[in-house]
Formats: C-alpha cells, structure tokens, sequence
C-alpha cells in the first residue's frame, strides 16, 4: 500500500455552518453547529437557527445541496442570510473565506 498526501485538503464549505434539513420536503434549514473562528461565527449565526432566506430569497426555495454548493464556492463572496432565532428575525452577512 502506498499512501499520497492530497493536492489540496477536501473542503466542505467556506461558511464554517454545518446545516441540518427537516420539515416538509425537507425544506426547513437549521444550524446544526458552528465551527469556532469560522466565517459563520463571525456572523453571528447560532446553533439552533433556522435559515429563513438566502440573498433574499426565502430558503425554501433551495435545497440542502444547493446551499452547501453556494457556500462552497466563490472564496470572499459575502450572502445575506436571514435567520430565525427564539421567535426574533436576525438578519446578517457572511462573507466565505477558506476555515482550514
């Protein structure tokens, strides 16, 4: 067996947010965990918040994928995110940048 370091270390996103999906048709987004330090702390996102819209576009209208795929991309790219938190609206911007 021989064992090869990667080009480039796997990344799973630039945002630092690990998102869950439930509800009906799985449509519902919520912040699983937030890596310490990352772009999604910075921002203020929680464990525990429900992702309402993206850029203004109610999160419904993605999926899971999609937004793991936007988050993944397009280092220094900044998304509005509007998020639900203990009956409040919080609205905020994370700015996506390399967490490893």
């Amino acid at each position: 067996m021989i064992l090869e370091t990667n080009a480039a270390p796997h990344e799973f996103d630039m945002s630092g947010l690990f998102i869950t999906s439930d509800g009906a048709a799985f449509k519902a987004f919520k912040v699983y965990k937030v890596i310490k330090d990352s772009p999604g702390a910075q921002a203020g996102i929680r464990e525990g918040d429900v992702i309402a819209a993206i850029d203004d576009r109610p999160a419904s209208d993605f999926t899971l994928e999609q937004i793991r795929q936007m988050f993944k991309e397009n280092e220094g790219k900044e998304h509005k995110l509007t998020v639900k938190r203990d009956g409040t609206v919080v609205t905020t911007r994370l700015q996506l940048r390399r967490v490893i």
